[in-house]
């Protein structure tokens, strides 16, 4: 199960920040002017290996980067400083440098170039034209002129000019994505309708996209081409580039006859042909988790659409039955990344030597198995980049790399929409609103120019010198990876301040684990770092090996408060008698409620000692309406197995029988029928709960359920709904709703399981060469609040002031009480202490959804997935081992239907 989060998770933040390209940075004040060194620009010739040279006499490059995409650097820093040992390239955070609270925060501030290019040398973005005009980043032209080696033709669809503008270079491309057409292949097969492929036409397009238009009665239902506002690069590519970038400065063509009539034609999808959606500005609410155009594409009602080539793999991740395509008759646009050289660095030399060699080598996420292009054709066929694509995949981009043009910066894009809106909504002539932007995007450039010119030059600035504060001499550090936690690491790196001012000899590297390379275990996080955080997972032998046990830590430490840890927390981390980590964060599994709902309805609050008929009741008082406009009483997740788990077993069900060795599966039993049965009721009798996706081959490509359940929750259409702190991690707090929380209702019989769907601990790898350092720091992350998501570990905190003010009363005393008061051990905790067993629980979820869908009666669905279970651990039993590798080939023998992503992810 944990894996199951976390693969969503991780595609969760690779759609949303490598799926659309993020809005440039406002614009920027006054820029600082910058003293350029008068040393050559040529690079130094690559040094062969020789001995090692001593930290002090290295030439440090800072690098800034991202938190999550440092990992797919780190092979590269390590292979660089190898071949030249003069020099040292250090990774500076992104977020940090930012302030940006989260890997999924896309709030960046103005003067994001401004701090990037005063706090590292080499910046992993693009150069754009105000910060070329503010003189934040360095002309590479002289570099590549006194570069021999260096090839311009290299590059793939003239990248390299992407970046260059005003004499110079501006940046170094690394890899290109180029926007393609998508298909819904199952909807091409039902319609009868060939597959677009290489040189099909406008009016191919036209015709594929009316004939896969379906309607019912006024109402689209499936839209033949969905456009997630890529008017501006489809014109253009009809067209050709919608600005002059060789006039400095550069001049728009709004008005010339071949953008006129490419809009003409863009518009008759809309107006005529009525086979695309327009989505009016301002329509938009400014809180949308996902665009109006995407929430139409993941909910399956477009048979075509635009997006970038990587998506290609994601959808296939995904079990999305997908196609592809490039542009039709004119060029497919070509989006490039690249790395940029601070105007400020004292080192242009390394700095450059460092971007050379990251242009050559390839970027790959191999969690999901997505492959970036390299911008070079020399790396692309060095790295096997085309080996083993899909042939439709790899007919698209061959022809797309030889039909395309490089997207360049928009320039008065404001002007394009305005006239573009102007004609979809009947205001304006597609000719008088063209040339009227025209005049607009002219006086604009004009103006940019001359506010450029006149900017006042503020003082110079040099990058920030490597390292910030020196450690003290004879100082240890350590490196800690926060796990899960790391979605948000400044916590963590404000705790690691603090702790170093307390303990000024142990200095603590907060880094992220490589979630890009598969779902990181035990071994390869204590291989990585000194210590860490991560889950309980000790049956396979290398697992334990890998660690360190705590006992010599706590019998060496008479002060060590044990007893202030919550029993079921330490009992996650006991193996055969010894205490393997110290648990840190509980994940509790909890019913938040709308208060201000219930008040209006005049109803009670729930309180923590509630039943199952004041559930019913509450749910059943508080559903109203119809349709898009209904309000419902509970929503659970939008895939439901944690909560199907969690409250039918409150309800009653025995899932597992823990008194067979091993464990095995009860699901055809009477409670589990009868619980199973009433939980199913609440959305196919009684109406208050809405289901989103049942089937587990469906989950990846359910993105838009996702972001609608959190929708109704936001805008107060639903009055309780399950919640976790890990939905704080992917959709950030809820700041504007007035909820309160309570653990889910008690058992008929009064008692409670523990409601809790992870615990977290505190590892200490087993080769640290600093142990007691580790020892110092987890002991104290484990008195901090700020050091968790969910519910401390330890009793005193969990009770504190301080966690309290920070997660508010309600959710402090609804997440303790649903450990503290908890009579037995829940299914999911015993399926974290024997791993094997949570293979098995996708059946569980199967059933329920067969029985919603109307397919089977809650006995014929639970004997079916009974009789996978026993022969999945007879299967597991035969084998003799326990191992992940065993039961996931166990898994996929019995039942070859479940989807590749559940295995992908952990390999």
């Amino acid at each position: 199960m944990k894996k199951l989060i976390l693969g969503v998770l991780i595609l969760a933040t690779l759609v949303a920040c490598g799926g659309t390209p993020a809005a440039p940075p406002a614009e920027p004040t006054t820029a600082p002017a910058v003293e350029v060194e008068s040393t050559s620009p040529g690079p130094a010739p690559t040094a062969a290996p020789t001995e090692a040279v001593p930290a002090g006499e290295r030439t440090t490059v800072r690098f800034a980067v991202s938190d999550y995409e440092l990992p797919m650097y780190a092979d590269m820093i390590e292979a660089f400083e190898v071949e030249n040992p003069t020099l040292h390239v250090e990774p500076v955070s992104l977020q940090q440098v930012l302030g940006m609270s989260a890997v999924l925060d896309t709030e960046v501030p103005d003067d994001a170039e401004e701090r990037l290019v005063a706090a590292a040398d080499v910046i992993t973005i693009g150069a754009s034209r105000s910060s070329v005009a503010q003189g934040l980043v360095r002309n590479l032209g002289p570099f590549i002129e006194a570069d021999r080696n260096f090839d311009t033709s290299d590059f793939y669809s003239g990248a390299l000019g992407a970046y260059q503008w005003s004499g110079g270079t501006w940046a170094l491309p690394t890899i290109v994505n180029y926007q393609l057409f998508f298909f819904d292949k199952d909807a091409f097969d039902q319609a009868g309708v060939d597959y677009p492929a290489a040189g099909w036409t406008w009016d191919d397009m036209v015709a594929t996209a009316r004939q896969l238009t379906e309607r019912s009665g006024e109402q689209v239902t499936r839209w033949g081409l969905v456009l997630d506002n890529p008017a501006y690069r489809l014109v253009e590519s009809q067209a050709g580039e919608l600005v002059d970038y060789e006039a400095d400065p550069p001049v728009p063509r709004y008005d010339e006859a071949a953008v006129v009539d490419a809009v003409r034609r863009y518009a008759d999808l809309i107006l005529e042909e009525q086979v695309t959606p327009y989505f009016e500005p301002g329509t938009q609410p400014e809180d949308a988790l996902m665009s109006q155009a995407q929430t139409l594409i993941e909910g399956g009602q477009a048979a075509m659409w635009i997006e970038a080539d990587i998506m290609w793999f994601l959808r296939g991740q995904m079990g999305g039955n997908v196609g592809v395509a490039p542009f039709p008759d004119g060029l497919t646009p070509a989006s490039v990344g690249g790395v940029v050289m601070s105007a400020g660095t004292q080192q242009p030399e390394a700095a450059w030597r460092w971007m050379d060699y990251l242009s050559r080598q390839p970027l790959s996420l191999m969690t999901v198995g997505v492959k970036f292009l390299p911008a070079r054709r020399s790396a692309a066929e060095a790295s096997g980049y085309w080996d083993g694509l899909d042939p439709m995949l790899a007919d698209a981009l061959d022809y797309a790399v030889s039909h395309s043009y490089t997207a360049r910066e928009t320039v008065a894009l404001g002007a394009f929409d305005e006239a573009l809106n102007a004609i979809l909504t009947g205001e304006s002539a597609v000719d008088t609103a063209m040339a009227r932007a025209q005049e607009q995007a002219e006086a604009e450039v004009q103006e940019q120019a001359a506010a450029q010119a006149a900017a006042t030059p503020v003082p110079t600035f040099v990058v920030a010198a490597p390292g910030g504060t020196p450690a003290p001499t004879g100082a240890t550090t350590i490196t800690f990876l926060p796990g899960i936690s790391s979605l948000n690491l400044e916590p963590f790196r404000d705790l690691a301040a603090r702790f170093h001012e307390e303990h000024p000899d142990i200095v603590v590297d907060v880094k992220m684990p490589d979630f890009l390379t598969g779902t990181p275990d035990l071994p390869a996080l204590a291989a990585a770092s000194d210590c860490f955080e991560w889950y309980p997972s000790f049956q396979e032998a290398r697992n334990r090996e890998a660690i360190l046990t705590m006992a010599p830590f706590v019998e060496a430490d008479p002060g060590f408060p044990i007893d202030d840890y919550l029993p079921q927390a330490l009992d996650q981390f006991q193996w055969q008698g010894q205490l393997m980590a110290l648990p840190a964060d509980i994940t509790p599994y909890v019913i938040e409620y709308n208060r201000d709902l219930l008040d209006a309805a005049g109803l009670d609050y729930p309180s923590v000692d509630w039943t199952w008929e004041e559930f019913l009741d509450l749910a059943v008082a508080t559903t109203s309406g119809e349709g898009d406009a209904k309000q419902y009483g509970f929503v659970a997740e939008y895939y439901e197995l944690n909560d199907l788990l969690l409250l039918t077993e409150r309800l009653g069900a025995r899932i597992i029988d823990e008194s067979a060795d091993p464990p095995a599966y009860t699901y055809d039993d009477p409670a589990t029928v009868e619980a199973l049965r009433w939980y199913a009721a609440l959305t196919t009798e009684h109406g208050v709960k809405p289901v989103f996706v049942t089937d587990l081959n469906e989950l990846m490509s359910a993105a838009s359920a996702m972001v609608e359940r959190e929708a109704m929750i936001t805008e107060g259409r639903v009055a309780m709904w399950s919640s976790s702190p890990t939905a704080a991690a992917v959709f950030g707090g809820r700041p504007d709703l007035n909820a309160g929380a309570v653990p889910p209702p008690r058992m008929p019989d009064g008692s409670s399981p523990a409601s809790l769907l992870t615990v977290s601990g505190y590892f200490i790898s087993a080769e640290t060469e600093h142990r007691q350092a580790c020892w110092q720091w987890i002991t104290f992350l484990n008195g901090e609040p700020a050091a968790v998501q969910g519910l401390p570990a330890r009793q005193s905190v969990a009770t504190s002031d301080a966690f309290r003010a920070k997660v508010g009363a309600s959710q402090a005393e609804a997440y303790l009480a649903t450990v503290s008061e908890a009579q037995e051990t829940s299914a999911l905790q015993v399926m974290s202490e024997e791993e094997w067993l949570g293979g098995a629980i996708y059946w569980y979820g199967q059933a329920f959804g067969q029985v919603i869908e109307g397919e089977a009666t809650a006995e014929e669905a639970l004997d079916a997935a009974q009789k996978l279970a026993d022969d999945y651990r007879a299967c597991v039993i035969a084998a003799g081992d326990f191992g992940q590798d065993t039961w996931e080939a166990c898994l996929k023998e019995i039942d070859p239907t479940l989807p590749a992503f559940l295995f992908a992810t952990g390999n």
